[in-house]
């Protein structure tokens, strides 16, 4: 039976039933990443490089390595995409700490700290709510108003935490929708997911740069349309890729 077209062909619900499961079997413990260097570090690069690639960043992957693990500062890119790079690794570090320390909330207080960490010294309203409108450029979707985001973000909060992969690839769509701040949703919001996946012992998706596109689609179709299936798959495809790559440590 078909569930839904992709962007590079046709899903049938078996193969996002399956996807799904094989994706939940990836299980990652946060106790033993940060157990093993190697491993936390492979993943704090990789996740870092390709979300902030997802956002502009022009840094590659070896870049991000010497950032990040081997403090360098580079002059063949700019002082923001370095602390971009540095932030969004101390942000994750500090996920899975609160993660390890039983201290993970699903929360908007969790939510504003996460922000806080991964956009200081960008932005001047770190951890603070906009104060005006905004639109995503190349999506149909609107965004909520600004007056409305502390509301919207507490009715979003007062659900129960999100765990199976669905209920997070929905969770994912609705947090970006409201877009909470003045920059950084994106950002956050996948770290949000990461910090929910681990949570439950699953394994992160990175979402790739080369998977932008699918993406930005799924989660417009999630949005608009109020169907969740391609995000949900696009998410257990990631983390299953994500597994093996970091498996290989």
């Amino acid at each position: 039976m078909l569930a839904f077209e992709l962007l590079g062909g046709p899903v049938t619900s078996e193969l996002l039933e399956r996807t799904v499961e094989q994706a939940m079997s990836c299980t990652t413990s946060v106790e033993s990443l940060l157990a093993n260097p190697p491993i936390l570090d492979k993943l704090t690069v990789l996740m870092t490089y390709h979300t902030n690639s997802i956002e502009g960043s022009t840094m590659t992957l070896a870049d991000n390595q010497k950032v990040i693990l081997e403090q360098k500062t580079l002059r063949s890119h700019s002082a923001r995409e370095q602390l971009e790079a540095r932030n969004h690794s101390a942000a994750l570090l500090w996920v899975l700490d609160t993660i390890a320390e039983g201290e993970f909330s699903y929360s908007e207080d969790y939510a504003n700290q996460l922000h806080v960490r991964l956009m200081n010294g960008l932005v001047t309203d770190s951890g603070e709510y906009r104060r005006h409108g905004v639109r995503i450029m190349g999506s149909c979707v609107a965004v909520a108003n600004y007056q409305k985001v502390p509301t919207l973000m507490g009715q979003l909060f007062s659900k129960n935490m999100p765990k199976k992969l669905a209920d997070i690839a929905r969770f994912h769509a609705e947090f970006e929708k409201i877009h909470p701040y003045s920059d950084g949703n994106g950002r956050v919001g996948r770290l949000l997911v990461a910090g929910l996946c681990l949570q439950q012992n699953g394994t992160p998706p990175i979402i790739t740069r080369q998977a932008r596109a699918s993406y930005y689609k799924y989660l417009e179709i999630a949005q608009t349309k109020q169907d969740f299936d391609p995000l949900t798959y696009l998410l257990a495809r990631e983390a299953i890729a994500t597994h093996r790559q970091i498996e290989t440590s």
